[in-house]
């Protein structure tokens, strides 16, 4: 399956408490294909998911008014939506990967400046479960 293929219809959210990463994140992921909608506010994603029914939900860890793992945890308990969740950070691998499996995420990926590991895992996601 090609990159095009996996891309092909795919909606994902994007939830960070900044502005640039959010830009940065949509320009990646929209030149490999991908619908992007992004929010800077945490407490806007249920409407946001309901609204937009993304495949993929990916979240900052560490946000000032509601973190990365809290986010999930209510998400999951609020809206009827499933998606694959995956947590973004600058925290190293070790702490992102005991994160993920804390709160129950489907992945994580590091923050990078060409956005590379989160497309990766992204993709792999993508790959593996029925849309």
């Amino acid at each position: 399956m090609t990159n095009a293929t996996l891309a092909s219809g795919a909606t994902i959210l994007v939830v960070d408490d900044s502005l640039l990463v959010l830009d940065i994140i949509r320009d990646a992921l929209e030149g490999r294909g991908y619908r992007v909608a992004t929010t800077d506010a945490p407490l806007d994603c249920k409407r946001m998911l309901e609204e937009f029914e993304p495949d993929v939900l990916v979240v900052d860890i560490e946000m000032p008014v509601l973190d990365g793992p809290e986010l999930l945890r209510l998400v999951r308990r609020r809206s009827t939506h499933a998606c694959i969740v995956l947590l973004f950070s600058d925290r190293s691998q070790e702490e992102l990967a005991a994160t993920v499996l804390a709160c129950g995420a489907d992945g994580g990926a590091q923050k990078t400046p060409d956005c590379g590991e989160l497309i990766a895992v992204l993709e792999r996601e993508l790959a593996v479960r029925p849309r």
